[in-house]
């Protein structure tokens, strides 16, 4: 299916739930469907979990988790904090020279069927950092090319998360959310899944050209991100 066509099934789909809970099934149906099991929301301080919204693990593994202390010894906790984009667990590994606890930490993982996880960064007002972090159960190979997919899923939820428990977005005035052809253009090719530089190529214009749009979309819309925007402007009609 393709990538828009995908986006807004999903976008039609989340915006039906009409609780936390209902929000959690429509995002845990599609996680599964691109070959994730397991998923955790939460938002993340440093190095440590200040809340967890919802998750779906396997039995034992949050016990395991909390028993053993595994929080102060999760790179993926601090990897978060730093990232702007969403990355794979294996991206941090390369990196790292794992301590033998950690090494310990990944292996028990495995063992307890929590391998080959993505982790996706979303910023909100200030220092508020939440992470969608999906993994499978096996060390199963997955498809790097849908992970601009997984983002604006992940995107879509979050927005609807903050919605429904009364963290909205800033609503922009209807001035502010008139958008020139260009940025109309610019927003539609981000719905399509392609990146700044992709929208340069494809317009014949600079990367910096593109980036003052996205600049632009992001303030008129109040959002944090390209895919927030993508996702607001589809839920006020102003996308084909």
């Amino acid at each position: 299916m393709r990538f828009e066509r995908f986006f807004e099934d999903y976008v039609t789909a989340s915006q039906t739930a009409n609780s936390v809970e209902e929000l959690k099934m429509v995002f845990e149906r599609s996680a599964s469907e691109e070959g994730y099991e397991n998923h955790v929301f939460a938002s993340v301080g440093e190095r440590r979990l200040t809340s967890v919204s919802w998750f779906k693990l396997p039995d034992g593994y949050a016990d395991a988790y909390i028993a053993n202390g595994w929080e102060r010894i999760d790179p993926m906790l601090p990897a978060s904090r730093r990232a702007i984009d969403a990355f794979s667990w294996a991206d941090v590994l390369r990196g790292l020279k794992l301590s033998p606890v950690q090494e310990r930490f990944f292996y028990e993982c495995d063992a307890l069927g929590v391998s080959n996880g993505m982790v996706f960064p979303m910023r909100g007002p200030g220092d508020q950092c939440d992470i969608f972090s999906l993994s499978c159960r096996t060390k199963t190979r997955l498809d790097p090319a849908r992970v601009p997919l997984l983002r604006a899923v992940v995107a879509q939820t979050w927005y609807c998360y903050r919605n429904l428990t009364g963290g909205l977005f800033a609503k922009a005035n209807a001035v502010s959310t008139r958008l020139t052809p260009r940025e109309r253009e610019v927003l539609n090719w981000i719905k399509a899944g392609k990146t700044n530089s992709d929208i340069a190529e494809i317009l014949g214009v600079s990367s910096k050209a593109i980036e003052f749009h996205v600049s632009n979309l992001l303030n008129k819309f109040g959002a944090p991100n390209r895919l927030a925007a993508v996702v607001i402007a589809l839920e006020r009609g102003m996308l084909g």
